[in-house]
């Protein structure tokens, strides 16, 4: 009897992530080139990444304490299926909320903006294309309606909830070492692909053209705005100005912010000011740094205010996460 061959051992890594660390927040799906921001303070950020790789596809989880903006493109290699598993509040992705027990479809190199809600259990599951559509053929004698480009953001559908479970149970058993996995790779990763493709199918379904279409006039707004205030954070904010800007009335643009943020153009300018702030000093040793000009140069003139507004951001004073690197 010829030897039967060795299973591939998948790989699992955890990260646990305590303060605000956007360089390692941004490894959290494989590939990606993302730029992450903090939204919204309160206590220390803590954020939790698991990683279960296999022979040609990934899962991921994560889990972050507060609301984070992720914005840059997904792998170019693969396809990338998000899944939330659950949270305390939608997100939102591109312009549309995003609510648990939903999938998004992203294609190779796809483009995002996705804010996500604090204490939100996310999912990534990467696959090259052709696996994906073998499976499907295999399932549902038919390969899936896919796009060749962009992002799909569907609702939630009763093919979801087991989904949802199969994830947990494997990521379950990857949390307990991979021997079970090695033994049974085929297995769980046969079951999660037939998963995913049970629910895109189920997704695919239904027509999100209204949906994409609202969402992708707000995009376009928000991403006049966005890009002229990025280009002007050392200048003081000019609501005027914005609003001449992108040909669109204060309260429009106060709405828009607040759907794709969850924050109004103003507290937007001034977060991203801090994140600026914060991204500087984690660039500098402690001696090599004057906390007070790097405030002044990033447009706050009232340094206690500055700080005040910092600590209620990134859970630390300027001092400390200066000290920290």
């Amino acid at each position: 009897m010829p030897p039967q061959p060795i299973p591939t051992a998948p790989s699992y890594e955890a990260i646990d992530i305590e303060g605000f660390d956007p360089d390692a927040l941004a490894t959290s799906v494989k590939n990606a080139s993302m730029e992450i921001r903090v939204l919204r303070g309160g206590a220390l950020l803590e954020a939790t990444l698991r990683r279960l790789s296999f022979r040609d596809a990934t899962l991921e989880s994560g889990r972050l304490s507060l609301p984070v903006l992720s914005q840059g493109s997904m792998p170019k290699d693969q396809i990338c299926l998000g899944f939330t598993l659950d949270g305390q509040g939608p997100g939102n992705l591109n312009g549309q909320e995003v609510l648990p027990g939903s999938v998004r479809f992203f294609a190779e190199g796809a483009e995002l903006a996705y804010r996500t809600a604090p204490n939100v259990n996310w999912t990534t599951f990467h696959v090259d294309r052709e696996v994906l559509q073998r499976e499907a053929n295999a399932v549902l004698g038919r390969p899936l309606p896919l796009p060749d480009r962009g992002w799909l953001n569907m609702v939630p559908t009763a093919a979801g909830i087991p989904l949802g479970q199969c994830i947990r149970d494997v990521l379950s058993v990857g949390s307990h070492g991979t021997a079970a996995l090695t033994v049974d790779s085929a297995y769980f990763r046969s079951a999660l692909l037939a998963a995913y493709v049970r629910t895109l199918a189920e997704g695919l379904q239904l027509d999100l053209r209204p949906l994409q279409r609202r969402a992708a006039g707000r995009t376009r707004t928000v991403r006049r705005a966005r890009d002229y205030l990025v280009a002007n954070l050392d200048e003081p904010f000019n609501m005027a100005r914005l609003c001449e800007i992108t040909a669109m009335t204060e309260r429009t643009l106060q709405y828009a912010f607040r759907d794709v943020y969850g924050l109004s153009p103003h507290a937007w300018f001034q977060t991203m000011r801090l994140n600026e702030v914060h991204r500087e000093l984690r660039a500098r040793a402690p001696g090599d740094a004057r906390i007070a000009e790097i405030a002044m140069r990033w447009g706050f003139t009232h340094l206690g205010r500055f700080s005040t507004g910092y600590r209620r951001l990134f859970g630390e004073r300027p001092s400390e996460t200066l000290a920290r690197h």
